[in-house]
């Protein structure tokens, strides 16, 4: 167990957000109620960026497959196509070879980002605590320093020593180019997604994932996730540009979905990433988000969003889903919201809350 007197002294006392009393896992710096994060160095509550407090380096995010913060923003990261050799890649970048794991094999795009942080992780000293979290289907880590200037500083020099590796490639000249090699021509294949399998979906119960590619899947909280079909027909470039205008305008992290192996993931404050671990799982529901634009209703969005509706209400099991509080759905209370908001009203309800017509909570 890490020790944690900034947790320690928070424990008791009311949560900012559940205003429970707080309690903390081990090795956890989450409100153990409904995971709002704390600050293990200061004991500041940190309501979703590290300009809450200094000390929030970076935290990962399970479901996602990228960091929802991060101390690459605002350091250029670049990358240089081509077939390079193992020798060149050598003289190149010396110590920071392991980095390249986190680019496409032709060093044209960087798409990991936790795995650049924990290789640059290794090769820094800077004072790091990690700290985990579980909540049904996700979880994360959370990434604390107590020196926030000297981590961010080592995180730039590392990424300058990147660009200046790409460099140093890019003056060794291009690549040499292998001869193509002659294939039989074959008609061109129209299909680019995979044919879903007829008629039966998934089982539920092995956390499943709906079949009818190409769709959106946004996550509104933890294992609760809204699903837009997307028609079939269009290029991936049209889809991934839908999928990132859907991001910038839910601002919420989403995945274009296009097989039981490919995936895109969207983040809420513009992170992109491939994967070949689409969501799996969770709470499906669909029509509370309207798409970006219309599409035309055709034979087989209609066959599509038939079996959605059923995949959808087979995992809509009953009971209740809560917001565990890093959702980021809400905003920090206004002057205005507060006086909005003060009081009670008839019955001792809060102003701005009503009843449940369940259980009357």
């Amino acid at each position: 167990m890490k020790s944690m007197p900034a947790l320690d002294a928070l424990t008791g006392t009311p949560c900012v957000n559940c205003t429970e009393p707080l309690e903390f896992h081990p090795d956890s710096s989450r409100c153990d109620e409904c995971f709002w994060l704390y600050c293990p160095v200061c004991g500041q509550d940190v309501a979703g960026t590290s300009d809450d407090c200094p000390h929030a380096l970076a935290w990962w995010d399970v479901e996602g497959e990228c960091l929802s913060e991060s101390p690459f923003e605002g350091l250029e990261l670049t990358g240089l196509k081509g077939d390079w050799s193992s020798k060149q890649k050598r003289e190149a970048f010396g110590d920071l070879l392991p980095l390249l794991d986190a680019y496409e094999d032709d060093l044209s795009v960087f798409f990991y980002d936790h795995h650049l942080f924990l290789a640059i992780l290794k090769l820094i000293d800077v004072p790091v605590t990690v700290f985990t979290y579980e909540h049904g289907y996700g979880g994360g880590l959370d990434y604390f320093t107590t020196d926030p200037d000297e981590a961010h500083s080592a995180f730039g020099a590392v990424v300058a020593r990147l660009r200046a590796g790409f460099a140093q490639l890019a003056a060794f000249g291009p690549p040499p180019v292998q001869a193509p090699v002659q294939a039989p021509v074959q008609a061109p294949v129209q299909a680019s997604y995979e044919t879903p399998p007829q008629p039966e979906q998934p089982s539920i119960s092995g956390l499943a994932a709906f079949d009818g590619y190409p769709y959106l899947m946004t996550r509104l909280v933890p294992v609760f996730y809204h699903v837009i079909l997307l028609p079939a027909a269009l290029p991936l470039a049209r889809l991934t540009e839908i999928a990132r205008q859907q991001t910038t305008t839910n601002k919420l992290e989403t995945c274009l979905v296009l097989g039981s192996d490919r995936a895109l993931y969207f983040g809420a404050r513009g992170q992109e990433g491939p994967s070949t671990s689409p969501p799996l799982g969770g709470h499906i529901t669909k029509g509370l988000l309207q798409p970006c634009e219309v599409f035309p209703d055709t034979d087989e969005l209609r066959e599509r969003a038939s079996r959605l509706n059923a995949f959808s209400q087979a995992t809509m099991t009953g009971g209740y889903l809560v917001d565990n509080g890093k959702s980021r759905l809400g905003h920090r209370a206004s002057e205005e919201d507060l006086a909005r908001l003060a009081g009670t009203q008839e019955g001792g309800v809060p102003n701005g809350l009503t009843r449940c017509p369940v259980c009357g909570e």
